[in-house]
């Protein structure tokens, strides 16, 4: 009787230990997962807020062009040029053309709309952009921030050299304080064609 105590209560001592250590286990496991979702989650939340404040001017360009086509549907944007200004806003400048008129708007993001147009008579001859062709003002200030190790352009202007062929460029310059840079970056390729940095 006293043997048959002794083994049954073993085997529920044995038991308990078993179960103990799933149970445990499974905490392990369940701390782990939610730990690594925690990282995942914040890994996600920075990554949101840098693509957020990456594409600020992204999302002020690209307003831009769409105030300017709802404005001027069946004319040809022939320059772009955006000016960060000192609130962290930006003034747009488009250039464009419609037969023979030459029209110039200015955007303002601030105000998120045209704050000023205006239209002339031409003669010239001038090359559209076709902007479903060239690489994002995001992706020039990418490439122009890894060559010249800086973080903040102060001016883009995106236009055809010379506005007599169809060979889109970037031009982009920074302006550090003590030091100044300018670039300009192939549009369609990405390739930097020009730097010069001033200390």
């Amino acid at each position: 009787m006293k043997k048959f105590l002794t083994v049954v209560l073993s085997s529920s001592l044995l038991l308990s230990g078993v179960v103990y250590a799933e149970e445990a286990s499974s905490e392990s496991a369940a701390s782990q997962a939610e730990s690594s979702e925690e990282v995942s989650e914040s890994a996600e939340s920075t990554e949101a807020s840098e693509q957020t404040e990456a594409s600020n001017v992204q999302q002020a360009f690209d307003d831009a062009v769409k105030a300017f086509q709802e404005a001027y549907p069946d004319a040809d944007i022939i320059e772009i040029d955006v000016e960060l200004l000192n609130d962290e806003t930006f003034e747009i400048e488009l250039d464009g053309i419609q037969d023979t008129t030459e029209i110039e708007v200015t955007y303002m993001s601030r105000e998120g709309k045209i704050v000023s147009q205006s239209e002339e008579v031409t003669n010239d001859t001038e090359v559209a952009l076709d902007l479903d062709k060239v690489i994002s003002i995001d992706e020039a200030t990418e490439i122009a921030n890894g060559e010249t190790g800086f973080t903040q352009p102060t001016n883009w202007v995106l236009d055809n050299l010379g506005n007599q062929v169809e060979k889109p460029v970037w031009e982009i310059e920074y302006d550090q304080g003590s030091e100044e840079a300018e670039l300009e970056i192939d549009a369609l390729t990405g390739e930097v064609v020009k730097v010069e940095i001033h200390d």
